[in-house]
């Protein structure tokens, strides 16, 4: 009973927050946004539901720091693969002399 009151508590006390940003230019989104987004000119503005303004930061931060490492982990899969479709093609040169 204790952790419903808890979470009753946490919920009455949730305001909205607006995070100022800058975006980078090489930024990718991935996945749903889950907060309101404006973006104007390389800066974003975000209205974003949490306990306090540093709440509100950190929810930000964490979403555009997934994005970032999902898109690394995306790249380095490609150039793998690419690196793979190389040797395949060094094998085959090999194969033909």
């Amino acid at each position: 009973m204790k952790e419903a009151e808890e979470v009753l508590g946490r919920v009455m006390n949730l305001d909205q927050f607006v995070v100022t940003f800058e975006l980078p230019e090489d930024f990718c989104f991935h996945g749903p946004i889950p907060f309101d987004l404006k973006i104007s000119e390389g800066m974003g503005q975000a209205l974003v539901v949490a306990l306090s303004q540093e709440e509100a930061e950190d929810k930000v931060q964490m979403y555009f720091d997934e994005a970032a490492d999902f898109w690394e982990e995306a790249w380095e899969v490609d150039l793998e693969d690419e690196d793979d479709e190389e040797d395949d093609e060094d094998d085959d040169v090999e194969d033909a002399n």
